[in-house]
């Protein structure tokens, strides 16, 4: 009996907070934003290419523009669409850069096989801490133009022709008001 009291005052007490509190709690909206990169990229030793996105140009953001609070750094991932040869291994090096053409971040990672890595398994740029604070600095500073750079060595495999397509796609989170 005596749980079932200390329950009720407690559901009480925290009906009466939201109550006093009024609807703040629902009156933000989160939701993820993607942006993506379809990068075809060519070469011999090196299969390199680049591209660039607005999130002004995104319907979705130009939908709650005027309601948004804040826009953060969710997570990002490469597929690879297509890859010739299948069998090249090497090192791939992303740049994230700003509208201006400033530097954001670069990412790079050894031994990578880019024909492991398609839909069933994209591949997840593990950014660190310092990496994803540079994004979200150059979002709080109201950029919202970025280029995608992308440049796969090789270092195994055939140097003859080699073609790679790619989409990057870097998530965000928006936080709006209702």
């Amino acid at each position: 009996m005596n749980k079932i009291i200390k329950s009720s005052i407690l559901l009480f007490t925290m009906l009466i907070a939201v109550v006093m509190s009024g609807c703040d709690a629902f009156e933000n909206f989160l939701f993820d934003l993607p942006i993506s990169f379809t990068i075809d990229a060519r070469g011999i030793t090196n299969a390199s290419g680049s591209e660039s996105y607005c999130l002004t140009d995104n319907e979705t953001y130009q939908d709650y523009a005027d309601k948004i609070n804040s826009i953060t750094y969710a997570d990002a991932y490469f597929v690879t669409r297509e890859v010739n040869p299948e069998t090249i291994s090497g090192t791939l090096t992303f740049q994230l850069l700003d509208g201006n053409s400033n530097t954001i971040l670069t990412y790079t990672d050894n031994n990578i096989t880019p024909a492991d890595h398609d839909s069933t398994n994209a591949y997840h740029l593990s950014l660190d801490q310092s990496q994803i604070d540079d994004v979200n600095a150059s979002l709080a500073g109201g950029n919202r133009c970025f280029t995608g750079t992308y440049n796969f060595a090789v270092t195994s495999g055939s140097l003859v022709d080699n073609h790679i397509i790619v989409d990057i796609e870097i998530l965000f989170t928006i936080d709006t008001s209702l």
